[in-house]
């Protein structure tokens, strides 16, 4: 086996930091079991593109693309996609919870301006 490249030790360092930092929220509750669970086989799938390039093309001819570069690139475009989505689900779950809290701070306030009069 040849020595290992620099992008090749670059990719092993940023996973193995990676999980380390989302043992670590998770340990603190940020993060829940599942969650770590798809992230780490996501950095542990990294790790393997890293040190085996070459069998992303086998992988890719599988799913009748040419070249590994190509199954990296459609499987990271369908990633983002899907964290776009989680994103914006959170954002307008996020968004209801807020309208909720201020319609009850504004029926409140309103309550005790009544009062008042």
């Amino acid at each position: 086996m040849t020595s290992p490249l620099l992008y090749q030790v670059l990719v092993i360092i940023l996973a193995i930091i990676s999980i380390i930092l989302l043992t670590i929220r998770y340990k603190n509750k940020k993060l829940t079991t599942f969650s770590l669970f798809i992230i780490i086989i996501f950095w542990l799938i990294i790790i393997s593109i890293g040190l085996f390039p070459e069998e992303t093309t086998i992988v890719a001819h599988f799913f009748g693309l040419k070249r590994g570069f190509d199954l990296i690139f459609c499987v990271s475009i369908g990633f983002l996609a899907y964290i776009i989505l989680r994103i914006n689900l959170i954002m307008n779950k996020q968004n209801e919870e807020l309208t909720k809290i201020i319609r009850k701070i504004a029926i409140e306030n309103e309550e005790t301006v009544e009062e008042e009069d």
